[in-house]
């Protein structure tokens, strides 16, 4: 009997060995498992991340190294952290997925906005609104793009080239006393010095110094000017507006030069069609010896009534112009208003001024229709905190 209750009570040590109780325990010393630990790290990953596109949202899956408890698995952690660079080169390595998560999802962003990215620097879409007849809107759609634009939460840029200022004028500048972009042009000011904050955006202004260009820009390659200026200042916005003169010269060439593609508003006239036919051959030339991606987003209907019959002609024959120059006539056609003429007369943009109005609706649906038919590049407006 005694032989066998000292096998039993060996047995059930066996099975459930007794608990050490100590007046004196103290935690084991880890320092030899933190140092094993720092020389795994070394070549052990701590996490693996994946990214993968998961209905537009990010989804991290980590996996873990099989460790025999929690408690190591924390230790491993921190001691991680105490090696910043081991640290630092597994957030790289794991950054990796996440950059091909961004390359997926730019691809499918374009599918929505097309985003032009050169060497990972996004570039504004730069845009020329010209016309060789004057009185067909051109400063008007020009500012009301601008605050469409703005109001969106997009960075604009407005550029004057016209000598009389007008674009600068509607949205209250001083034109008469600032730095403009003749200045800038000449090389006498950087452009970033010239552009004047307003509430419709940037503005690059202009004034009746720049009538001489024609005369004093002659030095080779005077084409590029103002696309070499505006270089130092492309990336800091989504979109840049080019206000053309009313003319044929060196001014409407720069912006030609400059431009990524160009809108041309036209009033409901037939003299309006003969300009759109003149700078045709402009437009050809400046293809084929500067800018060879330059093109025509669409002819721009001002001062629009469906009722009236020379304005369903000259709809009739501006479609015909637009399948020569490869482009079209917008949908959106610009209704006649009072509220365009007394807006520059307080400094705003129709839109700002009578945003209910009629012309104020029309050149939203015209954003619109650039936007979802994909015929203007945008950066997407989700951005970092400038």
């Amino acid at each position: 009997m005694v032989k066998s209750s000292k096998v039993a009570i060996l047995i059930k040590n066996i099975a459930s060995p007794p608990v050490l109780k100590s007046k004196h325990w103290r935690a084991p010393d880890l320092s030899a498992l933190r140092q094993s630990q720092r020389e795994s790290l070394r070549t052990n990953r701590l996490f693996k991340f994946s990214a993968h596109y998961v209905q537009g949202n990010i989804a991290f899956k980590s996996q873990r190294l099989k460790t025999p408890g929690f408690l190591l698995f924390i230790i491993r952690f921190f001691v991680g952290l105490v090696n910043r660079q081991i640290f630092l080169s597994k957030i790289k390595k794991s950054l990796k997925h996440l950059y091909i998560f961004c390359a997926v999802s730019s691809i499918i962003e374009r599918r929505k906005y097309r985003v032009i990215v050169i060497g990972g620097v996004y570039l504004s879409t730069i845009i020329a609104v010209t016309n060789q007849k004057g009185g067909v809107g051109k400063t008007t759609t020009s500012s009301s793009l601008l605050a469409a634009l703005h109001q969106r939460g997009f960075r604009v840029l407005g550029i004057d080239l016209d000598p009389q200022g007008s674009l600068g004028f509607c949205l209250g500048l001083d034109i008469e006393n600032c730095a403009t972009v003749y200045d800038v042009m000449k090389g006498a000011k950087a452009i970033g010095e010239v552009i004047v904050e307003t509430e419709c955006g940037d503005i690059l202004p202009s004034n009746i110094l720049l009538s001489g260009a024609e005369l004093e820009f002659n030095r080779p390659g005077r084409e590029f000017l103002l696309k070499n200026q505006l270089k130092d200042v492309q990336d800091d916005y989504d979109f840049v507006i080019i206000d053309t003169p009313p003319a044929l010269n060196i001014l409407t060439v720069n912006a030609y030069v400059a431009a990524d593609s160009l809108i041309i508003p036209m009033a409901p006239e037939i003299l309006s069609l003969l300009g759109i036919s003149q700078i045709r051959e402009t437009i050809e030339t400046v293809r084929r010896c500067y800018n060879p991606n330059l093109k025509v987003l669409g002819i721009l209907l001002n001062k629009f009534n469906p009722r009236l019959n020379l304005n369903r002609e000259v709809l009739d024959l501006s479609e015909q112009i637009a399948s020569q120059l490869d482009s079209r006539v917008f949908n959106a056609k610009i209704r006649a208003s009072v509220a365009v003429a007394e807006a520059p007369a307080h400094g705003e943009s129709v839109l700002t001024y009578a945003p209910s109005s009629k012309p104020a609706l029309d050149f939203q649906a015209l954003l619109n229709e650039l936007l979802n038919q994909r015929l203007i590049s945008v950066r997407p407006a989700v951005r970092e905190a400038d």
